[in-house]
This record gives structure tokens, sequence and C-alpha cells, in this order.
């Protein structure tokens, strides 16, 4: 087998790889042109968005709406109580001013977003 190769073979053979290579080097320089440009877009992309935010991104509002009675305060509202016929007027209507947590505040803020 050896003896049926000539040089002429060898040389097609090198110059076949070579062309390969160089095609190969070719669509490789062309994808990272074009993952650049990509990279480019997406940067800019995300500039945009960081203005965008800045400019528009109001400050969360804090509702004076007042929250849901908590399930203990229920509970104990709910239940005759002794003091009731002294103070009748003690467990109704709650002022809309009063201080909220500051979990009710997070999620009243980010239902807005």
């Amino acid at each position: 087998m050896w003896d049926l190769l000539k040089k002429a073979d060898i040389d097609g053979a090198n110059r076949e790889l070579n062309l390969r290579r160089a095609e190969t080097l070719r669509r490789q320089a062309e994808e990272c042109e074009s993952l650049e440009a990509d990279l480019s877009d997406l940067e800019t992309l995300n500039e945009l968005i960081d203005i965008f935010v800045q400019k528009y991104a109001k400050p969360p509002i804090l509702s004076q709406a007042p929250a849901s009675v908590p399930i203990s305060t229920q509970k104990i509202a709910d239940k005759p109580s002794h003091q009731h016929h002294r103070e009748p007027h003690q467990h109704q209507h709650r002022p809309q001013s009063r201080h909220q947590t500051v979990f009710a505040s997070f999620v009243r803020a980010t239902s807005r977003v």
C-alpha cells in the first residue's frame, strides 16, 4: 500500500486539509463577529433598560387603606369579653391611618410593579 502512495497524493491531501482548515477558520471568524454584534446589542439593550427603569420607576406608594385584621385579633374580637359592656365601642372601626407591617407594605408595593 505504501508503495502506491506518491508525493502528489500526499500533497493533494495536504492541500485539501489546508482548504478545510481555512474554511473552518473563516466560519469561526464569522460566528465570532456575529456573537460580538449580538453581545453589543445586548449591552445596549441593558443600558436602555436601566435608563428606562431609572426614568419611569415610581417609588412605592404606601396605601392608607387598612390591612386585613390579623387572625389572632379576629379570634379575640369574636369572643365575648367582660370589658365589652363597659366600653361598647372598643372593638369597632379602627382609624385608617394605623400602622402597617413592613411585609404588608412590601406586598402592596410589589403588586404594583
